[in-house]
């Protein structure tokens, strides 16, 4: 394990796998199912030293990380990689809160809505209701103004879940 290691050297180290970790998940090479398997690797690896006792910051960044890993995960069980995935972004947010870590609250709370749009388990509308709701919370946080590429993208996350809550009402 990384934290038997001197403090100074689990903590490079944890931040190499974890900067490691976010390259293979995008590396445009190889086997994309193996890519995302050892960005999931590192980043559990990465946890090891990135607690939220110790690096709360670097912890949250890694959840989050985690998340987008297990949103793309192409192996196990899709409905099983969103339920983790959930998880690792409702930790993520017990660091970065609305009032410490605005921005980085809101385009978590971005991320969380896009893993409740494609949830499988639970209530259809149920999933697309808390997906509204946090995607408007962001919008308090991401304006047009001060960020339009982060805003707009959260604009288009909300259009997505609107329009799938419009369609699943429309067919029943």
């Amino acid at each position: 394990m990384l934290i038997e290691e001197n403090p100074i050297s689990a903590e490079i180290l944890a931040t190499d796998t974890f900067n490691f970790s976010n390259l293979i998940a995008e590396f445009p090479l190889g086997s994309k199912a193996s890519n995302i398997e050892i960005a999931i690797a590192g980043y559990e690896v990465a946890q090891t030293v990135f607690t939220p006792e110790a690096f709360s910051q670097e912890c949250a960044m890694t959840q989050n990380s985690l998340a987008a890993a297990y949103i793309q995960r192409i192996r196990g069980y899709k409905a099983e990689n969103i339920e983790i995935a959930i998880t690792a972004l409702q930790e993520a947010l017990q660091v970065f809160n609305k009032q410490d870590f605005p921005t980085e609250w809101a385009i978590t709370q971005n991320s969380l809505a896009g893993a409740y749009i494609k949830r499988i388990q639970g209530d259809k509308a149920e999933n697309l209701e808390i997906a509204i709701t946090v995607l408007q919370a962001a919008l308090e946080i991401i304006t047009e103004k001060a960020f339009v590429q982060k805003w707009a993208t959260i604009q288009n996350n909300l259009a997505v879940a609107l329009l799938t809550v419009t369609e699943s009402e429309g067919t029943k």
